[in-house]
């Protein structure tokens, strides 16, 4: 058996934090789901006149946003590969690898795969945020939009760099990330 190379273990990594990304897509449909469920025995609470009419309007609405998010994800990243299933380690093949010493190209798209990630958590708990603000704990609100957008600008990682690059550094050659 050969050597361990760093290579291999950026190229091992690059499934896994597909499959966080995965699961956290599949997490904030679930919660979405059960936080609609919340909002309907919040609304029959309404009627019983024991809780205010503005939380499972907010519920629903955070449930919904939270449903739409889930699909949105791998909708967006499906546009972005050119069609075909959601995966998330597909996202970044076309980063060119014949330019680059051997393991770069899989340590590049491992750190990209982990900032977007990082990015479907910051989204699932921008919504948490949104949800407790409901409950009455108002100081979570400007923090939840934070997580919503940061997440957004993390999950789609290529597209946030090109923006900023081409923003600063007009004729930069971004073949180098695949953009």
């Amino acid at each position: 058996m050969g050597e361990f190379t760093i290579g291999e273990g950026f190229a091992n990594s690059i499934s896994a934090w597909s499959s966080v990304s995965t699961f956290m897509t599949a997490l904030i449909w679930l919660v979405g789901a059960i936080l609609a469920g919340f909002a309907i025995v919040d609304y029959k609470a309404v009627a019983d006149g024991k809780v205010n009419v503005s939380r499972p309007i907010w519920l629903t609405i955070i449930s919904a946003l939270m449903i739409a998010v889930s699909s949105f994800v791998p909708i967006l990243s499906e546009t972005l590969v050119g069609g075909g299933e959601y995966k998330p380690s597909e996202l970044f093949s076309q980063i060119p690898t014949n330019r680059m010493l051997p393991g770069v190209a899989e340590a590049l798209s491992s750190c990209l795969l982990f900032v977007q990630a990082l990015g479907t958590i910051a989204i699932f708990r921008g919504f948490l945020m949104f949800q407790s603000a409901v409950k009455g704990k108002r100081e979570d609100l400007p923090r939840a939009f934070t997580h919503v957008i940061g997440g957004v600008l993390a999950v789609n990682i290529q597209l946030t760099i090109s923006i900023i690059v081409s923003t600063f550094y007009p004729n930069f050659d971004l073949s180098l990330i695949g953009v």
